[in-house]
C-alpha cells in the first residue's frame, strides 16, 4: 500500500525545522559551505547535522503518523 502525500507531510512536520531544512538543502544539491551558511553553523558541523537529521527522518518514517514531534538534539 502506497503512502499518501498528506501522510508523508504529516510525518515530515514532526521533524525539527532545522533538521528538515538540512535534509531539503542536501536534496537540492547544496554543498557543505552553503548548508552551513543556511543553518548558521560551522562547516565542520554539517556532516554530523546531516547524520542526525537522517536518523530522525528514519525514526519518524518508521513510527508512522504519530502526533508527537521528534525532539531536537
Amino acid at each position: 500500500m502506497a503512502t499518501e502525500p498528506k501522510e508523508i507531510q504529516d510525518q515530515l512536520s514532526r521533524l525539527p525545522v532545522r533538521h528538515l531544512a538540512t535534509l531539503r538543502a542536501a536534496l537540492l544539491g547544496l554543498d557543505t559551505e552553503n548548508i552551513a551558511a543556511l543553518l548558521g553553523i560551522p562547516v565542520e558541523s554539517v556532516p554530523t547535522t546531516l547524520q542526525v537529521a537522517s536518523a530522525k527522518l528514519t525514526t519518524v518514517l518508521a513510527e508512522g503518523s504519530g502526533t508527537e514531534s521528534v525532539p531536537p538534539c
